[in-house]
């Protein structure tokens, strides 16, 4: 009864902060840089949505290449919603909640606000990206199954193979 207790409580606790879709002012600390092909992808700690705390992380997708450094903590104006409920293949709520992602944010730019707030956070991101290098240089095509296996990064395994290990019920070690 008690185990119930206290998991009924901890589940109230740590549910994302609830939020309409819209535009908003939204900041925190960059935890994570992924460059993609015309746009960055950052993960976001510490985040507040018009000066409201939110008690998850954010992802936000910004236009172009930007100048910003882990640690660095940001401000931008952007379109922002929580994770959607998805279909029996991909629930995006559920896979964002489990990642500590509470908030799904795109913006044109950003300015950042302060630099280097994570000094800890920027060495372990550091020492992740230069084994994710060797990870890359060693195994090539099949990089991105180590890369989820070892580091947690899902983003190179690819839609199709991530489904293949989904449907055999084998996708909980990526």
């Amino acid at each position: 009864a008690v185990a119930v207790l206290i998991g009924t409580a901890a589940a109230f606790i740590f549910l994302p902060t609830q939020f309409a879709d819209g535009r908003y002012r939204i900041e925190g600390c960059v935890a994570e840089i992924t460059p993609k092909e015309n746009s960055t992808l950052l993960k976001l700690q510490n985040v507040s949505i018009d000066g409201y705390k939110l008690n998850k992380a954010a992802e936000i997708t910004l236009s172009g290449k930007i100048e910003v450094e882990t640690g660095d903590r940001i401000s931008a104006k952007a379109y922002c919603r929580m994770p959607k409920e998805g279909s029996e293949k991909y629930n995006e709520r559920r896979a964002k909640l489990a990642s500590g992602v509470g908030c799904i944010a795109k913006a044109k730019k950003c300015e950042v606000v302060s630099k280097h707030n994570l000094p800890l956070t920027e060495f372990v991101v550091g020492i992740r990206s230069a084994v994710s290098e060797r990870i890359n240089e060693t195994f090539g095509d099949d990089s991105g199954i180590f890369n989820a296996l070892i580091l947690g990064l899902r983003s190179d395994v690819g839609e199709e193979r991530y489904e293949g290990y989904r449907s055999s019920r084998a996708a909980h070690p990526l």
